[in-house]
């Protein structure tokens, strides 16, 4: 991409649903809008962790889904065309200078790519939200070959022993997925018997207890605590979890076999195996075999990266000017859950309101003068940038007594 292509105005951090109407309002005063987000998709933590939960608050829609509303909001965008990068994870945030003239703001992310900008709304949340890894010794070695962090297709496990470990929708469309495609044998992990109401809906729940019924699905209650893999001779191996505090590896195996139906004769070396459950109610050690596990634990936010910017945060909020939506940094603001002042209602719609005044903000600070306000309902301009009003329609627009400035 050229450096061309990596400049806008406005770099927007965070594509939820107040950071895509950050995006609106920015577009709307004809500013070039840059923006970036951990996840794969729009939505931000309502769409990756509740996408099917109704919201009933916000104006003229008594009823949306996280989901719905975070598609909606997207559309809503899409006439403004911004520069868009999803999955990206914001790891540096500089000054951006040229000729040794300060230009901005200067963004690099996880994959090296590098955005350029006039200024700066941070739209994070509670950060940047990323897949919970499994935390047992060894997992590293089987990531990707075995061991996979995200849902996936499952035609791909046909005839393989699959554990999924999780309890939200995600799992257990995962689980339900694995058994249509014709999966060997499905084991759900999961620490509790019960499913929370927070993280599943009532449809999802009943087809995955219908299937633990028939016996599709072997629903294992407890804590992970270690993984089991073979060796070279065939013999299973506890991953460094036998080893003394010396580092050394107290030499036991297992030559008898880690479950029915997964065979060992012919099992590369160092395959993955096995995965050891401690029993919730009693500490008992269930020992599920498997050819893969899929790991479906959600999303964890973290902030970490944002802790060297040297930002002036208040644990882990950013004041800022409720007028304004500036922070105490020129040329950075920020909307939503991240930022703070007297006052805050951490809602969606209090986002949405500090997303319109950020936007006056930041346009002021990049050209020196406040925006000219306009009303959508009558800004031939602003019709124009949302492609709802053409040529063809302009003239049925217009009317005799309106008289409109050159170029509009």
């Amino acid at each position: 991409m050229s450096d061309q292509a990596n400049t806008a105005d406005v770099l927007v951090i965070g594509m939820g649903p107040v950071g895509l109407h950050q995006i609106f309002q920015l577009g709307l005063l004809g500013l070039r809008v840059a923006a970036v987000d951990s996840l794969p998709e729009p939505g931000g933590q309502c769409r990756a962790l509740y996408a099917d939960k109704l919201i009933h608050d916000i104006p003229g829609l008594p009823m949306v889904s996280a989901q719905q509303l975070s598609d909606n909001l997207f559309q809503q965008i899409q006439p403004l065309y911004p520069d868009l990068h999803f999955g990206q994870v914001a790891q540096a945030l500089r000054p951006w200078q040229e000729d040794g003239v300060r230009r901005g703001f200067e963004l690099t992310t996880q994959t090296g790519l590098c955005l350029h900008a006039r200024a700066v709304v941070l739209a994070a949340g509670a950060g940047a939200y990323q897949r919970r890894p499994l935390d047992l010794p060894g997992a590293e070695q089987w990531r990707g070959t075995q061991i996979f962090e995200e849902p996936m297709p499952a035609e791909r496990f046909a005839g393989q022993h699959v554990a999924v470990m999780g309890g939200g929708n995600e799992a257990i469309d995962q689980c339900l997925a694995l058994v249509a495609a014709g999966a060997a044998s499905v084991s759900l992990v999961h620490r509790r018997a019960r499913f929370s109401r927070f993280t599943t809906d009532a449809a999802r729940v009943q087809a995955i207890e219908e299937q633990t019924a028939v016996g599709r699905v072997q629903l294992v209650v407890g804590q992970p605590v270690r993984l089991v893999g073979e060796t070279e001779s065939g013999a299973t191996l506890r991953d460094e979890c036998d080893a003394d505090e010396g580092g050394k590896s107290s030499g036991r195996t297992e030559k008898e076999g880690v479950g029915a139906g997964v065979a060992q004769d012919d099992a590369p070396a160092g395959r993955l195996r096995a995965l050891v459950v401690a029993d919730a109610d009693d500490g008992h050690e269930i020992e599920v075999p498997l050819d893969a596990l899929i790991l479906c634990q959600g999303l964890s936010p973290t902030l970490a990266p944002l802790e060297s910017w040297q930002l002036p945060m208040e644990g882990r909020y950013l004041p800022v000017d409720p007028a304004t939506m500036a922070s105490a940094i020129p040329g950075i603001h920020a909307v939503g859950d991240i930022c703070t002042y007297p006052g805050k209602l951490k809602l969606i719609v209090s986002g949405f309101a500090e997303a319109a005044r950020a936007a006056q903000s930041v346009a002021q600070f990049i050209a020196g003068k406040p925006p000219l306000f306009e009303y959508t309902a009558i800004s031939l301009r602003q019709q124009r940038r949302l492609g709802v009003l053409t040529e063809e329609t302009l003239a049925t627009r217009l009317r005799p007594h309106l008289h409109f400035p050159e170029g509009l």
